[in-house]
């Protein structure tokens, strides 16, 4: 269901037996239609991977896309923005990016996981939609001996063309 326009739309069985994990719907401006996206996570034990595609509303059955990644297809942060989606996997720092108008694949590596900022402490990735583009916001912190488990100071690494790595001080 559309939530702004109530409107309900049915998709199409998948006709292929095949185990699902991940799938979404994205807006395509261009063409102002939404398309429907389904991962396929056993295809990761074929050279190649693929996904299912659909434009809700027009196509009777689902396209199988054929792609090419090294990124695990247990992909957790989803960001859709602009006729993309962005996922995000937590452990191996790739992102994988739809373009959902041209539906074609790319895939980004994210910053080396352990950089000069990360320390020993903790190291958390928040990636941030700006459109086409992603934004990676590293949070870096040091465990504080005392004061509760609150951390002592962060460090954010703040990615994008000119990567940047900023350190705060907590108050003690």
């Amino acid at each position: 269901m559309n939530p702004t326009t109530g409107q309900v739309v049915l998709l199409p069985p998948l006709v292929d037996h095949v185990q699902t994990g991940f799938h979404a719907i994205g807006y395509v401006p261009a063409s102002m239609e939404y398309k429907a996206v389904i991962f396929c996570p056993l295809s990761a034990m074929y050279d190649k991977r693929w996904c299912y595609i659909l434009n809700v509303g027009v196509d009777k059955s689902w396209r199988k896309v054929e792609f090419e990644s090294t990124t695990p297809l247990r992909l957790h942060q989803l960001m859709i923005s602009e006729g993309f989606m962005h996922w995000a996997h937590p452990t191996t720092n790739q992102v994988l990016t739809v373009n959902l108008e041209t539906e074609t694949f790319t895939e980004t590596p994210g910053p080396n996981p352990n950089p000069v900022a990360a320390g020993t402490g903790n190291v958390n990735n928040i990636y941030l939609s700006t459109g086409r583009y992603l934004s990676l916001l590293r949070c870096c912190g040091d465990e504080s001996t005392g004061k509760g488990g609150m951390e002592k100071e962060g460090r954010f690494f703040i990615g994008g063309s000119q990567g940047k790595i900023r350190t705060i001080r907590y108050p003690t």
